[in-house]
């Protein structure tokens, strides 16, 4: 009998988007981010800078200091907006919509009106912010969700989840987007050119 697999990585992770902003009764993000940025960037040598976050609403509203510093230093940023988060795990949705575990899994979807907030309303916001500086926005909306629907497996594997919980990505999912980002001309650029980084080691 076959079962839905769902392979977690290892993670250390924060809920904050990279900014400093206040958070509704929770401990601010990153007090001090900006100070931070500066010292750091003042002490290696840094060409680029890739800004990722599951990108809740507030932490959008408060990313435009980190974007405008970033600006001000030169920096190539690449922002890679938000992917789905839903309400539940989504083999709770899963189970909650009759699905077992040894059905065929290629047409399966996930509704987008399960999400946890508006993140369709966080990318076109994130992404208007990032085009005002003429950074690359990479929308991870587009690469995992379709009209209304968001893919709840990897795309031609059976049975390989696309998240362990409400919006982690398994192994499988990091690896099928990693080779989607690895196809991006301005990541390939950044991170794939060699003799770029061999530059940067004699400079």
């Amino acid at each position: 009998m076959s079962s839905w697999s769902d392979t977690k990585p290892r993670q250390v992770q924060s809920s904050c988007s990279p900014a400093d902003y206040p958070r509704t009764s929770k401990r601010p993000c990153f007090p001090g981010l900006l100070n931070l940025l500066e010292r750091v960037l003042d002490e290696m040598n840094i060409s680029s800078v890739v800004l990722a976050s599951y990108w809740p609403l507030e932490g959008v509203d408060g990313v435009d200091e980190t974007l405008s510093m970033l600006n001000a230093q030169n920096l190539n940023t690449i922002v890679i907006g938000p992917g789905p988060t839903f309400r539940v795990p989504v083999t709770t949705l899963l189970r909650s919509s009759g699905i077992s575990e040894e059905q065929n899994t290629s047409d399966i979807r996930l509704d987008m009106q399960d999400f946890r907030f508006d993140i369709a309303k966080s990318d076109s916001s994130l992404a208007l912010k990032t085009a005002a500086f003429d950074f690359t926005y990479v929308s991870k909306l587009n690469y995992f969700c379709e009209t209304e629907t968001c893919f709840a497996f990897i795309p031609n594997m059976e049975r390989q989840l696309m998240f362990w919980d409400s919006q982690h990505l398994t192994i499988s999912g990091i690896e099928w987007f990693g080779k989607i980002l690895a196809d991006i001309p301005q990541l390939q650029a950044e991170f794939l050119d060699s003799n770029k980084h061999e530059r940067m080691k004699n400079n």
